[in-house]
């Protein structure tokens, strides 16, 4: 299986890995805190999926290293935009893959998602590598990409706080593999081919730039629950939202 239907929003639960799906041999269940019920089976990464990964991302870096701060800028600004447009769907998919409320994720979770990259394209216009004088020295200042970056995100505000990392690692030039959550991983599977659905086509040529980033789904399965000695996802309480609720 590499789909599913969540809240009435397709989602594809391959890996994706140097601008395309990749499929695993290995899949696990991905079950919904609102009600206990499988919403989908899930890629399971392993030492292949990362190695694709990270060799994706590195051959997309000089590329994107290269690319002007206006042009980065513009691209964070394009994936902006596609969050935007698609914020429904992300909200919706994200209550029932994560059990947070539907009106926190329409109200402030979404918007700030796009947030994080229009701040980090903002600042891509104010940083000057030109040279200060401190105490009397002068002191030259200079902006480099480093290279690869890995993001491993927890479950509890999965897509804001994975482009919280995701944003400012593109504007400083790097590329990224990301690990979403295993208990929610499947806004970051909408996040990943944004830039390409028919909502957000007329940014497709700028945004699929920053898509030369290849975030990557999970390699590491695990999961605890109450009564073990790790933190285990909380069960749902009774004001978890209705997994298609609309209004």
């Amino acid at each position: 299986m590499s789909g599913a239907d969540v809240a009435d929003v397709a989602v594809d639960t391959r890996h994706w890995i140097g601008g395309r799906r990749v499929a695993s041999a290995g899949t696990f269940t991905d079950v919904s805190p609102v009600d206990e019920q499988p919403v989908a089976r899930e890629a399971r990464g392993g030492e292949a999926e990362v190695a694709e990964a990270v060799r994706a991302a590195r051959e997309a870096f000089p590329g994107w290293a290269a690319t002007a701060p206006d042009g980065r800028a513009a691209v964070l600004h394009a994936i902006a935009d596609c969050i935007e447009r698609r914020a429904e769907d992300l909200s919706q998919v994200e209550t029932r893959d994560n059990g947070s409320l539907l009106r926190s994720h329409r109200r402030s979770v979404m918007p700030r998602v796009a947030q994080n990259f229009r701040f980090f394209a903002g600042w891509l216009g104010e940083l000057d590598g030109g040279g200060l004088d401190v105490s009397g020295h002068r002191e030259q200042v200079s902006w480099a990409p480093s290279g690869v970056t890995a993001v491993i995100t927890p479950w509890n505000a999965p897509l804001m706080l994975a482009t919280l990392r995701i944003a400012p690692a593109l504007a400083a030039g790097n590329t990224v593999v990301a690990k979403p959550p295993e208990w929610a991983p499947l806004t970051a599977s909408l996040l990943a081919t944004s830039p390409t659905t028919p909502a957000c086509r007329t940014e497709s040529s700028t945004s699929s730039r920053a898509w030369a980033v290849r975030p990557a789904r999970r390699w590491r399965h695990t999961r605890t629950w109450p009564g073990s000695r790790s933190p285990a996802r909380p069960r749902p309480a009774a004001w978890s939202p209705r997994p298609r609720a609309r209004s």
